[in-house]
């Protein structure tokens, strides 16, 4: 929120969807109005809703909106998180924006002194996502694995080492001028790759990133089907996409390796049939992950050959 009408510092922008982030809104708002108010920077809260159809969630958004004093800008029709991130882009005051997911949760007491400190690092700047500990709640195995086994690639020295592969719309910081050189990709209207393709549009840029542990908690671990569905759903978007995007991801990348070698065809008449018996496996209690990119290679390689089928 912003305060005495000042030119705020840093934007947060909050891109929702059928998620309930009223504790994210509340504790993030209480935080800028004490950095204000000790004399710190001015900041403001913008939260977007895509066109959300849970109401229960809508509205204890709106409630928390209203009860802080930020602004909520509602979509008449789901437009995707690209084009939501876009708009709240330009409908905030910012010299610097920060994007945070709407199933975040602070988890320090100076979040957004630090990200104000942060913003000079670089460009774009990119703190630490942290999964929750205690264990997988029942029926969302294979999400907890998959982040935990993530943990160890998220350091700080990991994330430097290949920055612009890093670069997540988790927790992103950037100025307004490297947001205005690029944009997320309009493209992308539904689930998967603003990330990657944000990432390879900066470096193409020349801007600069930086990653930090400014950490942030992810609490969004979805249900095993709910994630197979998305995983689903982002390889039809990586096919419709293309290029330079196949140059990114892993299962395409495999699957172009395969295609040099002439076993692209074969690998997918042997995966093909082993598609819904590993799917059964990974919506059980004990998923493996090695199954998981065999699933998502397969997967890959099923829906381009269908795609390049000519239609009866």
């Amino acid at each position: 929120m912003s305060v005495h009408h000042a030119r705020p510092t840093l934007s947060f922008l909050i891109a929702s969807h059928n998620h309930d982030c009223s504790r994210l809104i509340a504790d993030l708002s209480a935080q800028c109005r004490q950095l204000r108010e000790s004399g710190g920077a001015a900041c403001e809260i913008i939260v977007g809703d895509d066109a959300s159809d849970n109401l229960q969630t809508l509205q204890a958004n709106r409630e928390a909106c209203a009860a802080c004093g930020v602004r909520l800008v509602e979509m008449a029709k789901n437009v995707g998180k690209a084009n939501l991130d876009n708009l709240l882009a330009d409908e905030s005051a910012g010299e610097w924006l920060m994007f945070i997911d709407d199933d975040a949760e602070l988890c320090t007491d100076d979040f957004v002194a630090q990200c104000v400190k942060d913003r000079t690092l670089a460009d774009v700047v990119c703190g630490l996502l942290v999964t929750p500990g205690g264990g997988a709640p029942e029926g969302c195995e294979l999400r907890y694995r998959y982040e935990h086994a993530a943990t160890a690639k998220r350091t700080v020295a990991a994330r430097n080492r290949h920055p612009y592969d890093n670069f997540t719309t988790f927790n992103p910081i950037m100025s307004r001028e490297a947001f205005d050189a690029t944009g997320f990709d309009p493209r992308c209207t539904d689930y998967g790759f603003e990330d990657v393709l944000f990432g390879h549009e900066i470096e193409k840029q020349g801007l600069t990133i930086a990653h930090t542990d400014t950490p942030l908690v992810h609490t969004g671990i979805d249900t095993n089907a709910s994630f197979l569905e998305k995983t689903e759903r982002a390889t039809a978007t990586l096919l419709r996409l293309g290029h330079p995007l196949t140059n990114h991801v892993g299962a395409s990348r495999t699957a172009k390796k395969l295609h040099r070698i002439g076993l692209e065809g074969l690998t997918r008449l042997m995966l093909t049939p082993l598609l819904p018996a590993i799917r059964r496996h990974l919506l059980g209690r004990r998923p493996n992950l090695t199954l998981f990119n065999v699933y998502k290679l397969g997967y890959y390689l099923k829906l381009k050959h269908e795609t390049k089928r000519p239609k009866p």
